[in-house]
């Protein structure tokens, strides 16, 4: 929804300004743009310092796919103040590779899976510090420290089918939210 302005003249004339909206659309790789709040494949908004978009791969790719999205301005019938209004904005494309990421779950070093093999998943069990003596310790400032080693953990790396790491953001989720990355 544009911000609508308005405001009279002299004459009590109202005048009024809009910002134009835009929309952020996957137009191939059948994936979705999440704005955090809600998942489509076009998403409109007319604020750029607030907007943050993150593009959802489809589930089950078996290969890299090339994904093409776009930012245009929102169609509107109302006109808009432009420095050169007789200027099409056609909006700007961007092309990116989804690459199939390979995830491996690695436990005090030891890896227990992978998403490219076929292996059954074992229940991870871990032994919790039953208070925060069991993490803690005095430095020779006597100022609290944690002790990392004491402390449970799981290193997740995700990697393309040519074993380089992914550098993108990657959203971890767990079947009932037993895991909080």
């Amino acid at each position: 929804m544009p911000l609508i302005v308005t405001a009279q003249d002299k004459d009590e004339n109202y005048i009024g300004q809009t910002t134009e909206s835009y929309t952020i659309s996957v137009l191939s790789g059948q994936g979705k743009i999440s704005d955090r709040a809600s998942s489509n494949n076009s998403i409109q908004f007319d604020n750029f310092s607030k907007a943050g978009f993150i593009y959802q791969a489809p589930k089950g790719i078996t290969a890299n796919i090339a994904v093409n999205i776009t930012v245009a301005p929102t169609p509107t019938k109302a006109k808009l103040l432009a420095i050169q209004p007789t200027t099409a904005i056609s909006g700007v494309q961007k092309n990116i590779i989804v690459a199939k990421g390979i995830i491996t779950i690695f436990k005090d070093g030891k890896e227990l899976y992978q998403t490219d093999k076929e292996q059954a998943i074992e229940p991870l069990t871990f032994d919790l510090p039953k208070d925060e003596s069991d993490i803690q310790y005095q430095d020779s400032n006597e100022i609290l420290q944690i002790n990392p080693d004491n402390i449970p953990h799981l290193r997740i790396t995700i990697k393309d089918s040519n074993d380089n790491l992914l550098d993108s953001v990657a959203n971890i989720t767990s079947e009932q939210g037993l895991l909080t990355p």
